[in-house]
């Protein structure tokens, strides 16, 4: 029965080409989790610290999200900015001369320890121009902040809301030289020159033995000729002593 087959061609159909696709489900399963999963860092700072919390749910069958108007309009009139950093890529700190600059796909979620007149982020030494300090390396490389030097010390949190995490998963994937989809289409394309090879030394061996069979094809000719011409000679003689 090809309905109870999930590899014959209606089962493949009515699920979709990519049903079994390793590398889809897993695109599936992370963007679901980015979708479903409680952000950390607005946890301490925010009423609203995932899609469920403002009414935004997603069906665990389909995957597919449904919205509760009532839930989602009350959350806007109470909290539009807690609202606004569950989506957006956003910074904020208990010392309000520090405020968020630019920031990198390297740059880590998470709260630092700023101190503006010693030039740190998270106890790394940073860069300094002008009001702007700026991380090279650990944790919060690649995030500048407006720092004015003598503002003093605070906690600063970085924090993706659920764009800004879809924003950084596609640039990540989709990177010419290690993202994921390049990855994934260099492995296909080996697959692909791996199972060409193999047809190529098929298609050699095919030929070498259709010559082969021609050769033998052609000495049993031989054979049979010869074998046809003794037959007629031996005939003749038969003929004469008669």
């Amino acid at each position: 029965n090809d309905e109870d087959n999930p590899n014959s061609k209606a089962s493949i159909a009515s699920k979709g080409p990519f049903a079994s696709d390793s590398s889809i489900m897993r695109i599936k399963n992370e963007l679901r989790s980015m979708m479903t999963s409680t952000i950390d860092e607005l946890s301490a700072n925010s009423n609203y610290s995932s899609l469920a919390s403002i009414g935004i749910t997603s069906d665990t069958t389909t995957g597919e999200l449904s919205i509760d108007d009532d839930r989602f309009d009350k959350a806007l009139s109470l909290d539009f900015e807690g609202v606004r950093r569950l989506f957006v890529t956003s910074g904020f700190s208990d010392n309000n001369a520090h405020t968020l600059g630019r920031f990198t796909n390297d740059t880590k979620t998470g709260t630092y320890q700023v101190d503006a007149d010693g030039d740190q982020i998270g106890g790394i030494d940073v860069d300094r121009l002008g009001d702007v300090i700026t991380s090279k390396e650990g944790g919060s490389n690649g995030l500048s902040l407006n720092a004015p030097a003598g503002s003093g010390t605070g906690d600063f949190t970085f924090v993706r809301g659920i764009a800004g995490q879809i924003s950084r998963y596609w640039d990540e994937s989709t990177d010419q030289f290690d993202g994921y989809f390049t990855q994934t289409n260099e492995a296909i394309q080996r697959r692909i020159d791996e199972f060409k090879d193999r047809a190529e030394l098929m298609a050699e061996k095919v030929e070498r033995f259709r010559q082969r069979l021609i050769k033998q094809f052609a000495g049993l000719e031989d054979s049979m000729s010869r074998l046809q011409n003794q037959s007629q000679s031996f005939q003749a003689q038969i003929g004469a002593l008669g």
